[in-house]
């Protein structure tokens, strides 16, 4: 009798139905709404740095009346400047604070701050010296320094350096200007204090161009082209004048013929255009040679001298453009010589040329 064996398939546990991740639920969405709006409302806000940049800017402005407050309430006020010091302490403001004033100290010379304490200071000097007037004036110093700052062929602007003693005195500058047949007539005179003071001394005839210039420059005109003049400023105000503060300068030339001259040299242009060659002329003693002399070339300036002596320096009339073959030469007589070569000793023509192609 044969047995049969059968066999039962296993139960498998019913499956669930899958669930999808990306499927947002209630509280998922609560939380993406909240933080949106937090971030929504913080970006209205202004930045860290523009708070405390602000609180930093009406702390300057409300200080002086800071200062009255706490001398006439200080128990008041003491309390309260204690208590915020320890609410930005524990919000740990100070390092911002450090943060901005240094970038205030940096912004100081274009920052709202000077801007704003320059034109508080000169409304309070303006009111002041409406009440009290001319009593606010002390002994005016002169001008520091005296210099001609551009020049033309008929004109120069004349600049000085103010020194004064008191914010709270208003001064007026004088200035006088003189005529001289050269640089070495300027040279020969003594300082123009000793002008006025010494008997022995030729006295200059000056000029007045202004005796109320309130800034401290001048724009002085009409004058004649490649002349020199001499120029003196002083300060003064209702305690009396200053002592004198000069410069000498020299008006540029006007070309004539495609040429000029000045003390010591000469100089001409016979091609018009930018691309001619311009020549300047210095006569040279005999014996000179060319190791002897120096000579440099800008674009805007020349001089050439001879053992360390200058025998012309100055600017030019206009922007000279200087290649690459740009030369100066020692000659002597008919004869013409680059670079190295030397002038001969027994002839009295020698002279340089600086020369510009």
């Amino acid at each position: 009798m044969a047995a049969e064996a059968s066999s039962t398939p296993p139960r498998t546990a019913p499956k669930s139905p899958a669930v999808d991740a990306s499927t947002p639920t209630a509280g998922s969405v609560l939380a993406k709404s909240v933080k949106f709006v937090q971030n929504a409302f913080w970006s209205f806000l202004p930045r860290r740095k523009v708070v405390v940049r602000a609180m930093l800017l009406a702390a300057i402005a409300v200080a002086p009346f800071f200062f009255i407050l706490m001398i006439a309430k200080p128990l008041i006020v003491l309390p309260v400047c204690a208590t915020a010091a320890a609410i930005g302490y524990a919000l740990n403001l100070h390092v911002e604070v450090r943060r901005q004033l240094r970038w205030m100290l940096r912004m100081s010379a274009r920052g709202p701050v000077v801007w704003g304490y320059v034109r508080l200071e000169r409304g309070a000097i303006w009111c002041l010296r409406k009440i009290v007037g001319e009593r606010l004036d002390a002994e005016p110093l002169a001008p520091s320094r005296l210099w001609c700052a551009s020049s033309s062929p008929t004109a120069v602007m004349i600049k000085w350096t103010p020194q004064l003693t008191s914010k709270l005195t208003a001064e007026v500058y004088e200035l006088q200007v003189t005529v001289a047949r050269s640089p070495s007539d300027l040279a020969r005179e003594a300082d123009l204090v000793r002008d006025d003071d010494e008997p022995h001394i030729p006295a200059l005839e000056w000029h007045q161009v202004s005796a109320s210039i309130r800034a401290s420059q001048f724009s002085l005109g009409g004058l004649t082209p490649g002349a020199w003049y001499k120029a003196r400023a002083r300060a003064c105000n209702s305690k009396g004048s200053s002592g004198w503060a000069s410069c000498a300068f020299a008006t540029k030339q006007v070309a004539i013929d495609g040429g000029g001259s000045g003390e010591g040299y000469t100089w001409t242009q016979p091609e018009e255009g930018e691309k001619g060659a311009l020549h300047v002329r210095v006569p040279l003693p005999k014996g000179t040679r060319a190791r002897q002399l120096q000579v440099s070339a800008r674009v805007h300036q020349l001089q050439i001298s001879l053992d360390g002596r200058d025998l012309v320096r100055g600017d030019f009339f206009g922007c000279v453009p200087l290649p690459m073959n740009a030369s100066a030469r020692c000659i002597a007589s008919n004869e013409e010589r680059r670079g190295d070569s030397c002038a001969n000793a027994g002839d009295s023509r020698a002279r340089c040329r600086a020369e510009w192609r």
